[in-house]
Parts: structure tokens; sequence; C-alpha cells
């Protein structure tokens, strides 16, 4: 008689565990179609256009379907040769635009230095 009881006990937790699983699975398999259906939203600006850009950018807006990622891309004014020379030129470093807004591809992590 206990044998039988604890066996059907067994049979009910092995079923109730069953149906939290398949639960469990089915709520993430609708996060994940969720996430893909929601658009990608950036903050879309340029200095040049709009000065408060980089203080104060405004909402996000929802990108292109193509989009993938956020971008913030800032163009600083270069220093002279080098470092010794830098202090005579009152304008390296300091930023000549920002803007931000959506891109299709992120293959390159990270802040990458360009030249213009």
């Amino acid at each position: 008689l206990l044998d039988s009881l604890l066996q059907e006990k067994y049979e009910n937790l092995h079923q109730s565990m069953m149906k939290t699983e398949a639960l469990s699975a089915l709520c993430l398999m609708i996060c994940m179609k969720i996430h893909k259906v929601l658009p990608l939203s950036c903050v879309q600006c340029s200095t040049p256009s709009s000065p408060q850009c980089s203080t104060d950018p405004g909402p996000p807006q929802m990108c292109p379907p193509s989009s993938s990622h956020c971008v913030t891309l800032v163009q600083y004014t270069p220093n002279l040769q080098d470092d010794s020379d830098a202090n005579f030129d009152d304008h390296a470093g300091r930023m000549i635009k920002m803007e931000r807004g959506c891109d299709k591809d992120n293959s390159k992590p990270g802040c990458t230095v360009g030249k213009q």
C-alpha cells in the first residue's frame, strides 16, 4: 500500500514537472518571437543640425527594419604632429561633430578610431 501511494505521488510530481518544463519552454519561445518582432529604436541626431545632440539628444526614434544596432560617431579636431606641439593648437581634441543613429552592421566591437 505504501509503495503504491509513493508511486502515485512520484507520478503526480513527475507530471507536474513535465507541465512546468513545457510551460517554461513555451514562454521562452513566445519571448523570443516578441523580441524579434519589436523594432529597434535609437536616438537619431547630428550636432551640425541639432547642437543639443551631444547633451540632450531627445527621445529614441524607430529605426529601419534592416538596422540592428545603435551607434554614436564623434569626430574630434586632431592634435598637430605630436603631443609636444599640441599645446600650441587651441582646437586640438575639440569635438567637431557628433552623430547618433541606427546601423545595419556591428562587425567592429568597441571603439574604432578612423581618419577622415
